[in-house]
């Protein structure tokens, strides 16, 4: 074989594997973390200088074909206290939610009607729209792990699709239909991307996070998106003019029915 023809035979080779890379996976990092537990703890200390988060969401809420915009005021601490107060378009407020995350009270005002009950996804909901507990959405919104609160030993692995870290995490004692989470992790920041729940086959809660404000420890996403495909709904949510580490007192996040308004169950 000339020198001629080998070289371009080299040259070939050299152009297909190009291509070949520019598509392919990305390769697994070498100084990523040994196991799981490293990870999480490697994400727990960059998003744990957020104490306390304050700003203004801009929601886009679809469901189907509808769209619906909303302006919500929120306050979050960790690490379950959260209030809400959805406005109008005129910067009034339409209704209040509070919670310690125990217990959660709802006043909306158009209606003057008081709503009281237990902290939990559906319930929030109401307000929300997207099935998560104040717990989780607060680690969300601060740009955390949202692990189950019976969360089981996760497990490592690299994605590299994505160029992301994945974590795959069950529950302690087994269910039926089973409850699970996937998360992934960007790797160089340790930043939160995306978090999957799925109750059996079926995904309860899809939850994209980015646009964070920096890496350091109190950067968080100013842009989420919500998906929810037994409702066919999609929350997409703007962070704006936002704080972190503010002053939260506890009235903050207490709330009475006014008087004269019968405090409803949920």
């Amino acid at each position: 074989m000339s020198r001629r023809l080998r070289l371009a035979r080299w040259a070939l080779v050299a152009a297909l594997t190009g291509l070949g890379a520019c598509g392919g996976a990305v390769p697994r990092p070498t100084n990523g973390p040994a196991d799981a537990a490293a990870l999480v703890a490697a994400v727990g200390a960059r998003a744990g200088g957020v104490r306390s988060l304050s700003g203004m969401l801009a929601l886009e809420v679809w469901r189907g074909d509808e769209r619906v915009r909303l302006r919500q005021l929120i306050a979050q601490r960790r690490p379950s206290h959260l209030r809400v107060d959805t406005l109008t378009p005129f910067e009034q407020p339409v209704s209040t939610l509070v919670s310690d995350g125990v217990t959660l009270s709802i006043y909306a005002l158009d209606e003057r009607r008081f709503y009281e009950g237990q902290a939990t996804a559906e319930n929030l909901a109401r307000v929300l729209q997207v099935p998560v507990d104040a717990e989780a959405l607060g680690a969300l919104l601060r740009g955390e792990l949202p692990l189950m609160a019976d969360a089981g030993e996760p497990t490592l692995s690299w994605d590299g699709e994505r160029g992301q870290w994945r974590l795959d995490v069950p529950t302690r004692a087994p269910s039926e239909p089973a409850r699970r989470q996937t998360l992934f992790v960007e790797p160089a920041a340790h930043r939160l991307a995306e978090v999957v729940f799925k109750t059996g086959d079926a995904t309860t809660l899809h939850a994209w996070l980015g646009d964070y404000d920096g890496t350091g420890p109190t950067a968080v996403p100013r842009r989420l998106r919500f998906e929810v495909p037994s409702r066919a709904l999609r929350v997409d949510a703007r962070l704006q003019d936002h704080r972190v580490n503010v002053e939260l007192p506890d009235e903050a996040f207490m709330l009475e029915a006014p008087r004269g308004v019968t405090i409803e169950r949920l």
